[in-house]
């Protein structure tokens, strides 16, 4: 039988949300300030996530930290004062529903 941690729930919220806003390996890397190695290790649950990179990744995203550890978690079309994408001046994101395991 497969345990889900914490930081395992966190970390399969995170790549959901990766995929949906198009955020690559390397971004989320320069923003933990860590290897791409140790970045992908942490996104599949092999080493678990620190609060602050949680922090981090919420400031990325648009989302608030608590958000990532709350019951359900939301990928939203339009997260609160979310991050504007480059290429089409829109938000990121899709409106998919994840809940915890």
């Amino acid at each position: 039988m497969r345990s889900y941690t914490l930081s395992k729930t966190v970390a399969s919220r995170l790549r959901a949300l990766m995929g949906a806003q198009r955020i690559r390996v390397a971004e989320l890397s320069r923003a933990w300030g860590q290897s791409a190695d140790m970045t992908s290790r942490r996104l599949n649950g092999d080493v678990e996530i620190r609060l602050g990179e949680i922090g981090i990744f919420a400031q990325l995203t648009g989302y608030r930290p608590d958000e990532f550890l709350a019951d359900r978690f939301e990928v939203k079309l339009n997260p609160a004062n979310g991050p504007i994408r480059k290429e089409t001046g829109r938000q990121r994101g899709t409106g998919r529903v994840y809940g915890s395991r």
